[in-house]
């Protein structure tokens, strides 16, 4: 039986933590690595930890000063011994066969990734979780689907360390937004096939009013840095390159937006929005009629891009 390592990351987790470590530690796959990385808490984040270890002796604890969840992830996948990798953030629940569902697909197709779907709301109810059906894909199928139907977060999938470490795949650590939608993008150009599992595994914990989604949280704007890499890196495949510079331009729309709520922010930015706008033109004419519409709209209401996002999230 191959181990998998489970990377937690948290920070002043104190809240859901408890709920978390149990849902991991009652997996049905026994053979398990859980590094629980602690970022510099100012909770008792750190004491919930302790007594776990306590509990479980394969939860490996590290105490670190705060340098952000990227950090801490980085921070786990340069220790961990798995063969497989998975990660869980700090506030979320796990379905008792997340572990051994992936594991089982993965195996089962020889696939380079497997994922699950994911269950979201502000409460967390058991009956969330659902069984589902494995489908295998073709790595390019999977890549235009990070930005949309796959979703780009790194918690509800399975990655071979050895392809992880073979290409050096790490998490950006100066973009705090969108850094995951990169790194799966890295990961999949050295894939061949991706096994996706329609069962519900995850429960992710919507927080109403989070930093990510205010109107007035600066580092929202790391999402262009992310693009920006991104790009260049789909280029070779060209139905995900037109969808992602589809998505691109949406994000722009919604930069230009977000420029009204933040105070004294640098005009360089603005700029910067400007340019890569102009950079989107030889692509308009290549976006559907629908992604044209919709463009249009949000270039003149902008406000509305938010409103269709969050209805995505």
């Amino acid at each position: 039986m191959k181990k998998v390592s489970i990377i937690i990351p948290a920070y002043n987790a104190e809240k859901y933590l408890e709920e978390c470590l149990t849902s991991v530690c009652r997996q049905t796959y026994p053979e398990l690595e859980i590094i629980v990385v602690d970022d510099g808490s100012k909770d008792a984040t750190a004491s919930i930890i302790k007594n776990y270890v306590e509990q479980d002796k394969r939860i490996v604890p590290c105490y670190n000063e705060n340098h952000g969840v990227s950090y801490s992830r980085n921070f786990a996948l340069d220790r961990c011994t798995g063969e497989y990798v998975t990660f869980v953030d700090s506030d979320d629940i796990v379905a008792s066969d997340f572990v051994e569902q992936m594991v089982n697909d993965i195996e089962t197709f020889n696939a380079d990734m497997a994922a699950v779907g994911v269950a979201k709301s502000g409460t967390y109810q058991p009956e969330l979780f659902t069984a589902g059906k494995a489908v295998v894909y073709e790595n390019t199928e999977v890549l235009k689907g990070l930005f949309g139907t796959y979703e780009g977060f790194v918690w509800n999938k399975l990655y071979r360390k050895s392809l992880l470490q073979t290409n050096r795949v790490r998490l950006e650590q100066n973009i705090t937004i969108c850094e995951d939608l990169l790194f799966n993008v890295v990961y999949l150009r050295s894939c061949s096939k991706v096994a996706y599992n329609s069962g519900l595994k995850y429960f992710y914990r919507q927080v109403k009013n989070s930093a990510s989604n205010r109107l007035d949280n600066p580092k929202w704007f790391d999402i262009l840095k992310a693009y920006q890499q991104i790009l260049p890196l789909v280029e070779p495949y060209p139905d995900t390159y037109l969808f992602a510079a589809f998505q691109y331009a949406m994000t722009l729309c919604a930069a230009k937006y977000r420029l009204r709520f933040i105070d004294n922010y640098d005009e360089n930015l603005k700029h910067q929005i400007d340019i890569e706008w102009s950079k989107m033109r030889p692509f308009r004419n290549k976006f559907t009629g629908k992604q044209r519409l919709k463009l249009c709209v949000f270039s003149v209401v902008p406000g509305a891009v938010i409103r269709y996002q969050r209805r995505k999230l």
